[in-house]
């Protein structure tokens, strides 16, 4: 178009400018219909005196003039839309300007990032991506240096002051930031970029920071993040780089700190041994995650690295002292709590309970750490080697304690010692508060105390035996025992009585009666008549002690048989809040199933252990007494010892013909 050569006329300005408005006045009239936007005559004037330019070169925008794109003069700003004029430069230009001419002056860059953040809805993922690793933010780390440029990825927006020198951290203003976060710019060093710049200059960073915790919260950052680190080459060189503190206590009280390996380091978590070697340890015992950080960069544990071998000196072959064999009964009573939410120990409590106990002068232990190997006479007050226990005098609990927690348990760990120097020295009704299951123990010694008390005068008693004494005793005893048959057909009588006897003489609940309206006859199983506290949905019915109850009832009828009782002679109750094993009414004989449960059910799933056998055969024993002489008196104690060993012999032997592969067989001194 002519008009537009004559806008574009250079030598005429008074004749440019009357075509321009000429054009501008007539466009939509004239020259619409035969216009390109894409014409190829600079004619429009920009903001820079003396710029002319084609509509494709300029932008109606002048923000864009900072990162030196032309923008039409303002005066015409609302008229060259029509002409093909656009508002801003496209995404394409403003990356490839950004690239080609990065900016190279602080306040610059801050005005271009400002106008970027402005446009920065234009750009794509793609784009930012490219950007992530372009250079163009300009770096100066201090008044002397030079302007760098560095990319939004090794840039930050806080940086501790110690590590600007490692780091570099960028402030251009809030609007800024927006644009700059997006392509790229973290907050702060991440852990990813800590462990670098340690792997790169962690003896720089350490003398820079001029203190031990700095560096330490260096490394706590890493740790707390550690999962972050997604790169396995960095972690590998994170192995072989001095980029931890290890700490070295000395005997004296001195403690020096260093950089060094992981595989130098060990984790501190036997504190006997520390004093020991005095190796380098992590300086992380109560930071969960700094364990972790120094466990996965190849520290050891101590505890698992110091092999200690406990030697007794001066073993004792005579027989224990009291209070030794006072703590051997107790660990094996306790067995089966130290067991007690650890399903999978190293050693079964069948190996436990074969522990024994042995005295020795003092411990000599012989500690060797990878190929360093010290002998000590140590302050210790047990060991266990193989199956023997060997303790001083007047041992320690929580030594005993250590012992058992490093034979049985998988992994040593000192809370687990304190929790089993707590379960050997606490009194068991404190355990019982503490929801520590210690029925079956206490039931063990109720019945051991009854038995001591009921055994006890009859050993002091002299008693002067004639054969028609013994033979007249022995009747007695016959008829007094076969009385119980006479009974079976009067249960419900019996049951129904409101008073009996009460024992009186027995700090024991041995078999302490119960009153009978606290008992009901809900069934019968094989003769044998049962009895709860409940009427409605027994527990003594309940199908998940069904088995238990026939386990019990095989029992009871075994021993029955050896006094040629009929099993309806023999009653069973359910009552797991009773103190009473058993007790006698009138010849009526009554076990409590609850305590065969607690104390031999376990043992006796395949077949009744002799310990079981003996067990309720001496409590059957008890009840008969009662036959005789009502009170638990010593006469009642005499008749007791006649029962057991004056009248009858019980052997148990093995019989493959009975399902349990128990008998019972009856010798009598007639």
């Amino acid at each position: 178009m002519k008009i537009l050569e004559l806008a574009a006329n250079h030598s005429n300005l008074k004749i440019r400018s009357k075509a321009l408005r000429y054009f501008i006045n007539n466009f939509e009239e004239k020259y619409s219909g035969d216009y390109d936007p894409q014409v190829d005559i600079a004619f429009l004037p920009c903001s820079n005196r003396g710029t002319y330019a084609k509509p494709s070169e300029c932008y109606i925008s002048s923000e864009c003039t900072i990162m030196k794109f032309n923008a039409v003069s303002q005066d015409l700003r609302f008229q060259v839309e029509r002409f093909g004029v656009r508002q801003h430069p496209s995404r394409e230009e403003l990356l490839k300007r950004l690239n080609e001419e990065p900016p190279r002056h602080e306040n610059k860059a801050k005005t271009i990032f400002e106008y970027l953040a402005s446009r920065q809805t234009v750009f794509t993922d793609d784009d930012f991506k490219s950007l992530t690793d372009l250079k163009f933010i300009p770096i100066k780390k201090n008044s002397r240096a030079k302007i760098t440029l560095a990319s939004p990825r090794n840039c930050f927006f806080s940086v501790q002051e110690e590590l600007k020198n490692f780091f570099s951290c960028i402030d251009f203003g809030s609007k800024a930031k927006i644009f700059l976060q997006t392509c790229g710019v973290k907050n702060e060093p991440a852990a990813t970029e800590l462990a670098e710049l340690l792997v790169s200059s962690s003896r720089e960073v350490y003398n820079s920071l001029g203190n031990l915790e700095k560096y330490l919260d260096i490394l706590r950052k890493i740790a707390f993040n550690f999962s972050t680190i997604d790169k396995p080459s960095l972690i590998a060189v994170m192995k072989k780089s001095p980029i931890l503190i290890g700490v070295k206590k000395r005997s004296n009280g001195i403690e020096t700190s260093s950089l060094a390996l992981g595989k130098d380091i060990f984790i501190n978590d036997n504190s006997a041994y520390q004093p020991v070697f005095e190796p380098f340890t992590a300086p992380v015992e109560s930071d969960h995650y700094m364990k972790i950080l120094y466990s996965e960069l190849g520290c050891r544990s101590l505890h698992d690295s110091v092999q200690e071998i406990i030697r007794p000196i001066g073993i004792r072959q005579n027989n224990l002292d009291p209070e030794t064999e006072e703590l051997e009964e107790k660990i094996m009573e306790r067995a089966s709590l130290f067991y007690y939410e650890h399903p999978d120990p190293k050693k079964s409590i069948e190996w436990f309970k074969r522990l024994k106990v042995k005295e020795a002068s003092y411990m000599e232990t012989t500690f060797t750490l990878d190929n360093n190997t010290i002998v000590k006479r140590r302050h210790t007050s047990a060991c266990i080697l193989q199956d023997i226990m060997y303790v001083t005098t007047k041992p320690a609990p929580l030594d005993i304690a250590e012992q058992i927690v490093k034979s049985i348990y998988k992994k040593f760990e000192w809370k687990n010692v304190f929790s089993v120097s707590v379960l050997l020295t606490e009194e068991l009704t404190t355990l019982k508060r503490k929801g520590y299951p210690v029925d079956h123990i206490l039931k063990q010694q109720n019945l051991r105390y009854a038995f001591q008390q009921s055994t006890v005068n009859v050993e002091k008693k002299i008693v002067i035996v004639t054969p028609a004494s013994t033979q007249r005793l022995r009747n007695s005893l016959r008829d007094s025992i076969r009385s119980c048959n006479l009974n079976v057909g009067n249960i419900n009588g019996i049951i129904s009585q409101a008073n009996v006897t009460i024992v009186n003489e027995s700090k024991t609940s041995y078999c302490d009666i119960i009153p009978g309206h606290l008992l009901s006859h809900v069934g019968t199983i094989r003769d044998i008549k049962l009895y709860d506290t409940k009427i409605y949905q027994p527990e003594i019915m309940s199908p998940s002690v069904t088995v238990q109850l026939n386990h019990f009832i095989d029992i009871l009828r075994d021993i029955a048989n050896v006094f040629e009782l009929v099993p309806k002679a023999v009653h069973i109750f359910y009552d797991n809040n009773s103190s009473s094993i058993a007790f006698n009414r009138d010849g009526a004989l009554f076990f409590n199933l609850s305590y065969y449960i607690a104390l031999h059910e376990q043992d006796c799933k395949i077949r009744p252990t002799n310990d079981a056998m003996t067990y309720w055969f001496m409590t059957f024993c008890h009840e008969l007494a009662h036959n005789f002489v009502v009170n638990h008196s010593s006469e009642h104690e005499v008749i007791l010892f006649f029962i057991i060993y004056g009248n009858l012999y019980v052997e148990i032997s093995n019989n493959d013909e009975k399902p349990w592969n128990y008998m019972v067989n009856v010798h009598k001194y007639m």
